[in-house]
């Protein structure tokens, strides 16, 4: 089954929503909901990707794929060649296409037509999403006194990301009912709802509406290229040719496995961002990570790919 998860902002967020933190939120939910014999028979049947996920994105949008286009010269006129340039730079700067754009044009995509309607997709993005990043101070209490320390001592800034009220993401998970009952998937959704989302939860970062519902991810048949949906690490066989961006990853545990003599820190991990592309007609499959704390070897990483096919015009880099 196929589902789509609508996750509506109600507080500042100070972790993203990607695929495999969702992943890490779920494994949490299931051995406080349902106990820990429950999570450690899911994370055996995740030795094969029967579990996928996406990573989360603006409502009504995928991420945009990570091409190279080809471009044309430049005009001769220097006012024209500006415009182009300034057209190229913009682009760049783009992460999102809108998915009426992407049903429109994945049955023959071209990255460069797709471009000469940043100006239209960037105008769309900041109409409905919009994250800001800013400071905020914060003053500790001392436990023992019950007051601040003077001279501003305790005085200490994080960054926290603010959104319009009610910003809606959207993520997409894909499982069998013998992996995750639709009855078990609705309880974990609602323990994380009720419980937050990421750092500083339990001072009410992170809080979310999440709604699920059934869907239909869009096919195309014969595809010659994959568009990436999640944080993945690419496994041996996967088709070699890609376009991507990746990140280290300094992943951390949470709850009660970040707690007694056990480090809280993961071994860094690079992993490939949401919308690459590999090409070819065999979807990649990507990887569950294995021995990714330095203490304990029965922790892994989700880093199984979800991923979408789609007709590149040409077979090219378009």
């Amino acid at each position: 089954m196929q589902y789509k998860i609508e996750w509506t902002l109600q507080s500042p967020i100070e972790t993203q929503l990607q695929s495999d933190t969702i992943f890490g939120h779920i494994c949490w939910a299931l051995a406080t909901e349902f106990g820990e014999e429950e999570l450690l028979e899911f994370l055996d049947k995740m030795r094969e990707p029967k579990l996928l996920l996406s990573s989360a994105f603006p409502k009504n949008t995928l991420p945009l794929p990570k091409l190279k286009p080809f471009y044309e010269k430049l005009p001769p006129d220097l006012p024209g060649a500006l415009l182009k340039r300034k057209k190229r730079k913009d682009a760049k700067k783009l992460s999102y296409l809108p998915i009426e754009m992407w049903l429109n044009k994945r049955q023959d995509y071209v990255h460069s037509e797709a471009l000469e309607q940043n100006e239209a997709i960037t105008a769309m993005l900041e109409e409905s999403f919009k994250l800001e990043k800013d400071l905020v101070t914060h003053n500790s209490i001392n436990r023992i006194t019950g007051t601040t320390t003077k001279g501003g001592a305790s005085l200490y800034a994080e960054t926290v990301t603010f959104a319009r009220e009610n910003t809606v993401f959207e993520s997409y998970l894909q499982t069998d009912e013998d992996t995750l009952s639709e009855d078990k998937l609705r309880a974990v959704f609602s323990f994380i709802e009720n419980s937050g989302f990421g750092r500083n939860k339990h001072t009410g970062r992170g809080k979310f509406r999440i709604a699920i519902q059934e869907c239909e991810l869009p096919k195309v048949e014969n595809p010659n290229a994959w568009l990436l949906l999640s944080n993945m690490v690419p496994a041996p066989d996967d088709p070699a040719p890609a376009c991507y961006e990746g990140f280290v990853k300094y992943g951390r545990l949470g709850g009660k496995y970040a707690t007694g003599n056990k480090s809280p820190f993961k071994k860094p991990l690079f992993l490939f961002k949401p919308g690459a592309v590999f090409f070819g007609s065999k979807q990649p499959r990507g990887m569950l990570v294995q021995k990714i704390h330095p203490d304990d070897p029965g922790i892994c990483q989700h880093a199984y790919a979800m991923s979408l096919g789609f007709h590149i015009k040409g077979g090219q880099n378009a």
